[in-house]
């Protein structure tokens, strides 16, 4: 087999199993036989479910590496600034009737007839 690529090689967290002929190309360069071969031969950390093969990427990780998959730790994210504050008085664009409302309220003597 060839050396391991680990840099390609997707954490856990972003992808807890890959297919066997990714997690062949991913680690090791490899053809799809060739990956499916080195399954059968027990090279890859392997589970079945169903009709389906997986390799377990956390079991493929401490495999390589010889010591269990511990993630980076996490990196608190910068400070974003705040938003602005909206104007929120703004009146519609099309109030005229609210207008002449308004207008007619302002017009009126102080028995309620307009003038």
């Amino acid at each position: 087999m060839k050396r391991p690529k680990l840099a390609y090689l997707p954490s856990p967290q972003e992808a807890p199993t890959l297919s066997v002929p990714d997690a062949g190309r991913l680690a090791f360069d490899l053809g799809r036989t060739a990956s499916y071969a080195a399954a059968r031969r027990g090279e890859f950390p392997i589970i079945r479910m169903g009709g389906k093969v997986r390799v377990s990427t956390a079991l493929l990780w401490e495999r390589l590496t010889g010591r269990p998959y511990e993630p980076a730790p996490a990196q608190t994210p910068a400070a974003q600034p705040l938003p602005r504050a909206r104007n929120n008085r703004r009146r519609p664009a099309n109030d005229h009737a609210g207008r002449a409302a308004q207008h007619n309220a302002l017009v009126t003597t102080d028995s309620g007839e307009a003038l």
